[in-house]
């Protein structure tokens, strides 16, 4: 990426940190899918690798967009991401001998955060086009993993209609807000729902494995609730100024 390129959208580290930790993330990316594809039988430890390599390659697109880096750019980068993910997806699925094998457990805060963050970005990226195969990362070939998260079917009707019918939100904190807003069918009244829930966000989501990275010597790319910026375009709403 050139210096004219470098207009961080968040601070916290300058261009000198962004080059360095980019080379660091591509460098491990490639050395993980080396050893991932280094014969022709899967084994755990290389379907491990792969798995650290697509969410490097994550880590990788979203540094690129705290740093700046152009929204038509980041939309074919964001294919990269999702291709990873399903390599990943067809390797564990094969080796479990699994066709429904989840590449990520909603149970856990982090796959959680990742997860509804892909399925953000293809909204705010206006790549509809990928949202079947994100869907697919979780609920497997035959749909035996949908339904278990209701902010998550939320999402995805927006694009598919037969989606599954769910209850629960599996982390409350912050997500309930979240949810809220999604509920009522005045904009105004979701518009403070989702203050609310931005509020909470960061302090709510301590338990994930990049919170307060910005304060360690390395390993921060960028805070953002992609889920936030997307329930504003899916629910229309004009006026979202307070939200900043």
């Amino acid at each position: 990426m050139c210096d004219e390129d470098f207009s961080r959208r968040q601070q916290f580290w300058d261009e000198k940190y962004y080059l360095s930790t980019r080379a660091a993330l591509i460098n491990a990316i490639q050395d993980f899918l080396g050893e991932s594809n280094s014969d022709e039988d899967i084994e755990a430890g290389w379907i491990d690798s792969y798995s650290i390599a697509a969410r490097y390659q994550f880590d990788l697109f979203i540094l690129d967009y705290t740093a700046g880096r152009s929204i038509d750019h980041l939309r074919v980068d964001f294919e990269s991401v999702i291709n990873l993910f399903n390599i990943l997806s067809e390797k564990q699925r094969t080796y479990y001998k699994d066709p429904n094998f989840s590449v990520f457990d909603l149970e856990l805060l982090d796959d959680y955060c990742l997860y509804i963050w892909l399925i953000s970005l293809c909204y705010l990226l206006k790549r509809n086009d990928l949202l079947m195969s994100v869907a697919k990362l979780v609920d497997g070939d035959t749909h035996e993993n949908g339904g278990k998260d209701w902010i998550v079917e939320e999402f995805l009707a927006f694009s598919d209609e037969n989606r599954f019918d769910c209850s629960d939100v599996l982390f409350p904190q912050p997500y309930f807000e979240l949810s809220n807003a999604f509920v009522s069918q005045d904009n105004k009244v979701s518009l403070k729902h989702l203050h609310k829930f931005l509020k909470k966000w960061y302090k709510d989501l301590a338990g994930a494995p990049w919170h307060d990275t910005h304060k360690a010597d390395g390993g921060y790319y960028g805070y953002w609730s992609f889920e936030a910026a997307c329930a504003v375009i899916l629910l229309e709403i004009n006026d979202d100024k307070e939200l900043y």
